[in-house]
């Protein structure tokens, strides 16, 4: 999850020792770096550049992190909250992947680094073969990696839609 990596860094901030009571762009980079690859690597990219512009001191850098973090959650909640409410007078049930999909994983993994996000849509994906459902929107808040490439994967998977947290 998204708040364990970030509270992770968080904690490497605060053992972390700066040279001279400044952050340095070798900081940033060691910053930016722990999320390479991850799902807060777009929030630790803002967060450096926040702090190259604002000449912060380092011991404020964990507060800045957790800051962030709590920016995070308030909107996560504040979205499913939204959704819940609108998907309350809907079926909703449980699904376990039946077949693994190993060339549709092939195709998205060229695309998409997360793995977990390629597990998520092969559920989709096969829940959709298996119901033989003509229209199956997937609704994300994953704006990098799976609205982003939206096209790409609607041309692997049997989805109708890409669909963003934020049109809700």
């Amino acid at each position: 999850m998204m708040e364990d990596e970030l509270l992770a860094v968080i904690s490497q901030t605060q053992r972390k020792r700066f040279v001279a009571g400044v952050i340095t762009l070798t900081d940033l980079g060691w910053l930016v770096s722990l999320g390479r690859g991850k799902k807060i690597e777009p929030l630790l990219n803002e967060v450096a550049k926040d702090v190259q512009s604002s000449a912060l001191p380092p011991e404020r850098l964990p507060e800045v992190l957790r800051d962030a973090l709590n920016n995070y959650l308030t909107d996560s909640y504040g979205s499913e909250e939204e959704i819940m409410k609108r998907i309350s007078q809907r079926d909703i049930f449980p699904w376990v992947r039946r077949k693994q999909y190993p060339e549709e994983k092939n195709k998205l993994g060229i695309t998409i680094k997360n793995q977990y996000d390629i597990e998520i849509l092969l559920d989709a994906h096969d829940l959709s073969v298996a119901k033989e459902l003509k229209a199956l929107e997937f609704v994300t808040g994953d704006q990098e990696d799976i609205v982003g490439n939206g096209d790409t994967i609607l041309s692997i998977l049997r989805l109708s839609a890409i669909r963003s947290l934020s049109s809700f």
